[in-house]
């Protein structure tokens, strides 16, 4: 029997919508993918988990539901930003205008070479415009949001959770990039203490050994402050994974990670 072949087509992951926003407060365009990790029983709602980096591929939509099979993790939707490239970060082309985009978007000050700033407008963003999406359109809990990412993404994650304490009740912050926007950082927790506010959130950091300093002393920093400041419902772990690289550690990272931020209460 000869061997048939139908016609090429791109890839869709299973359960996932896949569309297009334009924000009015970036004033930039983003691919979202959004996949509904659940059984999806009439009235239930589920927890949301927010990941800005889409464009580095289908790692939550593997990686949760192999957890979920091993009940290691609860129903959930995850909701992927990306800015739709086309191609593959390995590209050298794709990879430039990828970094471009996402130093804009997640580093929260203003850098010496011009980049960066960006981050409260693509939090208000994610807030304003595509929270209320998905609350509207999906099974979600709109009081059960997470938000997680990866170096500049980890670093994302820390300024929305001490921006605004309590809109993300789960938070992943892998390898954070602490020291792009340190004094920033360490400036909103010092006015969060002395505000008096509590920080109602799951809180996972975790970073390769191989990674080094600033990397793991500015991650130990801020647990070290955390912890110091007694805040009641803040339930913090911080982890640094032996003989792992800054590229290596994200699997181990985010599979703990995601164990510690959906623990049972």
């Amino acid at each position: 029997m000869a061997l048939t072949i139908g016609p090429k087509t791109s890839f869709v992951l299973p359960g996932t919508d896949a569309y297009q926003f334009h924000s009015g407060v970036t004033d930039r365009d983003y691919e979202v993918l959004i996949t509904v990790m659940a059984s999806g029983k009439p009235g239930t709602r589920y927890p949301v988990l927010y990941h800005p980096d889409g464009d580095l591929g289908p790692s939550f939509p593997v990686m949760v539901p192999l957890m979920q099979l091993g009940k290691e993790l609860p129903g959930m939707i995850v909701v992927s930003v990306g800015y739709g490239l086309g191609g593959l970060v390995s590209d050298p082309v794709v990879l430039q205008r990828w970094a471009t985009l996402r130093m804009t978007d997640l580093i929260p000050t203003l850098q010496p070479d011009g980049s960066g700033g960006g981050a409260p407008d693509f939090l208000r963003f994610i807030s304003e415009e595509l929270m209320p999406f998905v609350n509207a359109n999906y099974p979600a809990d709109a009081d059960d949001c997470g938000l997680a990412g990866d170096s500049l993404g980890g670093l994302f994650v820390l300024y929305a959770m001490l921006a605004n304490p309590g809109k993300f009740r789960r938070c992943l912050a892998g390898s954070p990039s602490i020291g792009r926007s340190r004094d920033l950082l360490f400036s909103l927790e010092e006015q969060l203490a002395e505000s008096g506010q509590d920080v109602p959130t799951r809180l996972f950091m975790g970073a390769g050994s191989l990674e080094g300093d600033p990397m793991l002393s500015n991650m130990t920093s801020m647990a070290d402050r955390l912890r110091s400041r007694g805040y009641s419902n803040l339930k913090l772990t911080a982890k640094v994974f032996d003989d792992e690289t800054h590229v290596s550690v994200w699997p181990g990272s985010f599979s703990r990670g995601l164990k510690a931020i959906f623990a049972p209460d």
